[in-house]
């Protein structure tokens, strides 16, 4: 790439413009390639994903879309993935929090009674730990016993914590649950 700048001014119409910049003496090159769009038009494509529950559908229609993807099935990944997190084992007040949401989303996202029991073991260890590690109104201990609480561990704890929430009014919660909720 060339080090000395170099500026280009003339008049255009939308399209697209290639401007390739020769030295004349070393004969290195520089090319750039720019879009210019109608004034007031913009031409840009923007991604975005959905995802849906059962039973619940969308329509090209509704989003003014010009195209709609189905992507793969997650559902195989996020088992593992949420399984894997909620039996982490190094368990700052951080990774807890972690644990604590993966085991969130297996009770939420699971008709299986084994593994809502085995989910809600987690979050309820978990909460146990958090409140080990809790130093009230200030934050958290990186780990229980500590002597200085983390501000950075701390907003990600709570972040994380925050999805207990998601569980309120949730059919089928055990008063053991609730109340740690």
């Amino acid at each position: 790439m060339i080090s000395t700048p170099t500026f280009l001014e003339f008049d255009v119409k939308p399209g697209d413009y290639c401007a390739n910049i020769i030295d004349a003496g070393s004969k290195e090159s520089d090319t750039i390639k720019i879009r210019v769009n109608t004034p007031g038009k913009f031409k840009y494509y923007l991604k975005s994903m959905a995802l849906l529950q059962a039973g619940q559908s969308l329509h090209r229609e509704q989003l003014d879309a010009i195209k709609l993807q189905i992507l793969p099935n997650l559902e195989e990944k996020f088992t593992v993935l949420t399984r894997t997190t909620a039996n982490y084992g190094h368990l700052c007040c951080e990774q807890t929090a972690a644990k604590i949401l993966a085991a969130i989303a297996m009770y939420m996202t699971t008709n299986d009674i084994n593994i809502k029991y085995q989910a809600e073991d987690i979050i309820l260890a978990g909460i146990a730990r958090e409140n080990s590690m809790l130093c009230r109104d200030k934050g958290f201990y990186m780990y229980p016993n500590g002597t200085s609480v983390s501000d950075y561990y701390s907003r990600l704890a709570v972040r994380y914590l925050w999805h207990l929430h998601d569980l309120v009014g949730f059919s089928g919660l055990s008063a053991n649950l609730q109340q740690a909720i």
